[in-house]
């Protein structure tokens, strides 16, 4: 979606829905059943709203909508700093540490749900080393939280578009998408090169593949 579409939604949307979420409360003094489930779905409409008109002012003021080098470097540096060598009650696997500093910057929290279920997914599979990586894994995720769909009659295209494309940029990059194939490169605990110091590279790749249009 180009910027003006972007906009031009974004307007439609803040317009068609700025009254809806003081009119649901004027209903409610009215009604028993349901009272709070329309307060609730107006707190989350007002809030939705907010975040609508600052994505709005953001989107006005700037001449990109995409993350600048400044924002990779972060997300790929924190990404990097939850998986320290020399302390390992601090270090997270390459699939939790992927999905925490990703997911932190595009949602601004990662609950604790999501970092259990990325868990057994790191070390190719509970550290067996004999599927996929979990760094691939966790962009992967990341692209289906941003891009995919939560009921059957919604779109997988875009989500499925970007997976594709982020995979085989990583292979391109990496030389392969199993665990064992990114160590045989001389990553991981054992080799020449730490596990924090793979997945910020793949941080870095993961976010520019994402800004690429499908």
């Amino acid at each position: 979606m180009k910027k003006k579409e972007l906009q031009k939604l974004l307007s439609k949307t803040i317009e068609q829905n700025e009254q809806v979420g003081s009119e649901l409360r004027h209903c409610v003094p009215a009604l028993a059943v349901g009272q709070k489930e329309l307060l609730l779905a107006a707190e989350n409409i007002e809030k939705a709203l907010e975040y609508l008109k600052s994505a709005q002012d953001l989107i006005k003021d700037s001449s990109s909508i995409y993350l600048t080098d400044e924002d990779i470097e972060r997300i790929a540096e924190k990404a990097e700093s939850l998986m320290p060598e020399d302390d390992p009650d601090s270090h997270y696997h390459c699939a939790e540490a992927f999905t925490i500093a990703v997911g932190e910057h595009f949602f601004g929290e990662v609950d604790n749900r999501i970092r259990r279920m990325t868990t057994g997914f790191s070390g190719g599979v509970g550290g067996t080393h004999d599927e996929m990586c979990g760094a691939l894994f966790g962009g992967v995720l990341m692209i289906g939280a941003i891009y995919g769909r939560a009921k059957p009659n919604e779109s997988d295209q875009i989500c499925y578009q970007k997976s594709v494309r982020y995979r085989e940029e990583f292979i391109k990059a990496f030389g392969g998408s199993s665990c064992q194939a990114i160590k045989d490169t001389g990553y991981g605990s054992q080799g020449i090169y730490p596990c924090g110091f793979f997945v910020k590279k793949a941080v870095k790749l993961f976010l520019k593949t994402l800004m690429i249009d499908e």
